[in-house]
């Protein structure tokens, strides 16, 4: 929790994942169940409750996270579409895992929808990461 995440790809279960070649897009969340960050155009933030956190046997880190509704300014972007790749991963329930510097958010259990991201300078409130 803390570790501002920057936005790197997103796919589907069992294919090569695409590569996010839009603006920098970042989230970060607390250990107060929130979410901060920017879509590539718009501040963004919302929920971010966290239940069933434990290490998997291959010693990663994993949680189910639930987002609530984002919440966004509402700046002219140049391209229209700009930040729904990215506002797409925090919709509902998710499993969050990290391995390493890797964050991936998979939207449920058969993990059709996976963002992954990498982390970026950790906000000057805490340190400490999600693992």
């Amino acid at each position: 929790m803390g570790t501002r995440w920057r936005f790197e790809a997103s796919g589907f279960a069992r294919t090569a994942p695409t590569r996010y070649r839009g603006a920098l897009a970042h989230i970060t969340l607390t250990q107060q169940g929130t979410s901060s960050g920017d879509d590539g155009c718009n501040g963004i933030g919302g929920d971010a409750r966290v239940a069933d956190r434990h290490v998997t046997p291959q010693g990663a880190t994993e949680a189910w996270i639930t987002f609530g509704p984002l919440i966004s300014t509402m700046m002219a972007c140049i391209r229209r579409d700009a930040g729904a790749q990215f506002r797409q991963a925090f919709d509902g329930v998710r499993t969050v895992t990290v391995t390493g510097g890797t964050l991936r958010i998979s939207g449920g259990p058969r993990g059709y929808r996976d963002v992954v991201a990498a982390p970026t300078v950790p906000s000057a409130s805490s340190r400490s990461s999600l693992a």
